[in-house]
């Protein structure tokens, strides 16, 4: 048996064995929790209105996720820091989705009782229905790109992560905007490497501590139908798809530093966001014939 080199929890320097180029720790393990608050109500409002409203407050946390699992601006997999102290890497869960709101409705337009004959079938038998979601963004890491990390710390597995600098108010590290996400001035590249006996940092910053953009979304659909004879019905839709053309923008770049003839480089790119989770604005329209 090896002992796994001891790490120093409370400056994150690790003191590795190099009598040992590494130590693979494999293992099919792993814990998560998930707790949370439900709320549904449906009523039928007035005539021809139906409508309901689910929220849902949770908290998922985890030690590790993977890409089956996590969602469109989740953290997605990756080694544990420290494959022998699980405990380290317990944070928010890539899916974690705080607040969620959920809304549904379907209204059944009313025709005037004095509609009668070409009126009453042109403009009478609207149905609106639709859907709004509202939540949360999805927590995310900030990391480094792999060449921030000396080639002495990879040859011992080991990943170096940025640090936050000392008395940033971690409530301004989060700007939001597409072009400057997060505050990458709130991060610095450790120092060390691992070689012939030294010391390195391995960063402070924990896993999936950073929240990404919340989403909003809103679905509606018209529909009518037509009684052409008393066995054939028309049907015409008109649906949309992100009916307020609202940009939902997905993760930002989260790699903030490598390094340039060994000096740290930060990356213009570090909390730049150029991809989206909704599309824009689409409509489309049907005609289902049934006889």
């Amino acid at each position: 048996a090896y002992e796994i080199p001891k790490r120093d929890w409370s400056s994150d320097v690790c003191s590795s064995d190099l009598n040992f180029t590494n130590i693979n720790f494999i293992a099919a393990s792993g814990n998560s929790w998930y707790n949370a608050f439900t709320l549904a109500f449906e009523r039928r409002i007035t005539s021809g209105l139906r409508a309901q409203v689910s929220y849902a407050f949770s908290k998922a946390l985890s030690e590790g996720d993977g890409y089956a699992s996590v969602d469109r601006t989740g953290s997605g997999p990756g080694p544990m820091r420290y494959g022998h102290e699980r405990s380290v890497d317990k944070s928010l869960s890539g899916y974690d989705v705080g607040h969620k709101l959920s809304v549904n409705y379907t209204y059944q337009v009313p025709s005037p009782a004095n509609w009668t004959g070409a009126l009453k079938h042109a403009f009478g038998g609207w149905q609106l229905t639709g859907i709004v979601a509202i939540q949360d963004g999805q927590p995310f890491t900030v990391n480094n790109a792999a060449a921030a990390t000396p080639a002495t710390m990879t040859a011992n597995g080991l990943t170096r992560n940025p640090s936050v600098v000392s008395g940033f108010d971690k409530e301004k590290i989060v700007q939001g905007g597409p072009d400057n996400y997060f505050d990458g001035n709130a991060f610095y590249l450790p120092t060390g490497d691992c070689a012939a006996g030294r010391s390195c940092e391995l960063g402070n910053v924990g896993r999936n501590t950073v929240m990404g953009p919340g989403l909003a979304k809103w679905d509606s659909s018209v529909t009518k139908m037509f009684s052409l004879t008393e066995q054939w019905k028309l049907q015409f839709r008109a649906e949309f798809f992100n009916f307020t053309n609202r940009v939902n923008f997905g993760k930002p770049n989260p790699s903030i530093f490598t390094l340039a003839n060994n000096a740290p480089l930060r990356l213009t790119s570090a909390g730049r966001i150029s991809t989206t989770v909704v599309d824009s604005r689409q409509i489309q329209f049907g005609l289902k014939l049934t006889f």
